[in-house]
């Protein structure tokens, strides 16, 4: 099959790490006493994805389909910052934690795309997270540094009240072209000026010491998909993914 679709010569193989011996060892023996040239030219030997610090197992009642994990987390990028958080060729253990703090890592990346933009020249701090991420990705497809440039990326950006026009879209063909993200931007149905002047009242309660009453208000919000937090230079809000 490989001669006749692939060629003499595959350029990338995969697989579990668990195929390497005798399995693929033999497809090499096989091919290269056949054809004399080499069999591949990059193999990438994947880790496993163990449960809880399990292996999984239909077995052992620790099976979680795809489906089965998209339904719990809702949002299927929370499952895509998962997967990129280990190397490829490092087990990945599904747990609670570790999609909790995924999903906090997602929030994180979203919120930046909210800092609002102007016309002056791209910050240095950018190109040199960019670059970070490139050669990351250059390094044996060294997903889980690139990711951690990224959030540094997003952090320097939440930083900001306004960044460079050209960082914005910079930090979004990143997310969206390399990491796969963005597909989920929050629709933004209700009347924003609605939602301003409630917290513009939220507010007014905070400054006279009516805690307990704006944080009713602000858990109101958060049965319509709505976050609001509280900053030293007052508060700010968005759309929940």
């Amino acid at each position: 099959m490989n001669l006749k679709h692939l060629g003499e010569t595959i350029d990338i193989h995969g697989g579990g790490k668990d195929l390497i011996f005798p399995h693929h060892e033999n497809e090499i023996a096989q091919s290269e006493a056949l054809t004399k040239k080499q069999f591949v030219r990059y193999w990438m030997h994947v880790g496993f994805v163990t449960v809880n610090g399990e292996k999984m197992a239909k077995s052992k009642g620790n099976f979680v389909t795809i489906f089965d994990a998209i339904k719990k987390v809702k949002n299927p990028e929370v499952l895509r910052v998962f997967a990129m958080r280990a190397h490829y060729r490092s087990d990945l253990d599904y747990n609670e934690d570790a999609l909790k703090e995924s999903k906090e890592i997602l929030d994180k990346l979203y919120r930046a795309l909210e800092v609002e933009e102007e016309e002056k020249e791209v910050e240095k701090e950018v190109i040199k997270l960019k670059n970070e991420i490139i050669n990351a990705l250059a390094d044996d497809l060294n997903l889980n540094v690139a990711l951690s440039n990224y959030i540094q990326l997003a952090s320097f950006i939440l930083q900001k009240e306004k960044i460079s026009k050209e960082s914005k879209k910079i930090y979004f063909e990143i997310g969206s072209k390399i990491f796969g993200l963005f597909k989920y931007l929050p629709k933004k149905e209700i009347n924003q000026e609605f939602i301003e002047e409630i917290l513009k009242i939220r507010e007014e309660l905070r400054k006279k010491g009516l805690y307990e009453i704006s944080d009713k208000i602000r858990k109101a919000f958060e049965l319509i998909n709505i976050e609001v937090y509280d900053t030293p230079k007052g508060y700010k809000w968005r759309f929940k993914i």
